[in-house]
């Protein structure tokens, strides 16, 4: 016997096989994927695969930065929300995946409010909602574009809230700006 020949003699001997010629087939069906890995691994050893064609697979890691929150703190309802009364325009916005941002806007009584945020779509949708105080939906804006816009009209006087969400959980980077406008009085 040659040297090669011995090592695969020994080698199936510590497998518990008996010699496997290249020739062998098994049925891979009856066989679970623990005696599978373990019999191919002998096969390996022995040699059985020095002269057949081989497959690999290649496994691919994705690795993603955790999402970092903006600093408008911990803004996720209406009772958190950021008010952004002194600030027509915000930019850098961080909504993380799975997270909603809610700020708060005040309104004088008739008056009007426009808000806008500005997002690249392509980085995940964006939806805008304007809210009343007391928790009801006054607008919603939810298009495939890389903006969205809520206007509420002749709204009564107190504070409303602008909720960014992302469509189905995404995250996304934006900036909001918003108007307000006080009916007119003449006397």
């Amino acid at each position: 016997q040659t040297n090669k020949q011995t090592k695969r003699h020994e080698t199936a001997a510590l497998c518990g096989h008996r010699y496997f010629h290249s020739n062998t087939s098994i049925s891979m069906r009856a066989l679970s994927y623990s005696k599978l890995v373990y019999l191919l691994t002998c096969f390996a050893l022995i040699g059985v695969f020095t002269n057949a064609q081989t497959s690999s697979s290649t496994t691919t890691t994705t690795t993603t930065t955790p999402c970092v929150d903006d600093g408008f703190g911990e803004n996720g309802n209406n009772m958190t929300a950021t008010n952004i009364d002194n600030q027509t325009a915000i930019s850098d916005v961080q909504l993380c995946a799975g997270k909603e941002d809610w700020f708060e806007i005040s309104v004088c009584d008739g008056g009007d409010l426009t808000v806008t945020i500005m997002f690249t779509h392509d980085d995940g949708d964006l939806e805008l909602f304007l809210v009343s105080s007391s928790g009801d939906e006054v607008s919603e804006s939810a298009s495939s574009s890389n903006s969205e816009t809520v206007m509420g009209e002749g709204l009564g006087g107190g504070k409303y809230y602008a909720r960014v969400i992302g469509f189905q959980n995404v995250g996304n980077v934006y900036s909001l700006s918003f108007t307000t406008a006080c009916p007119t009085t003449t006397t």
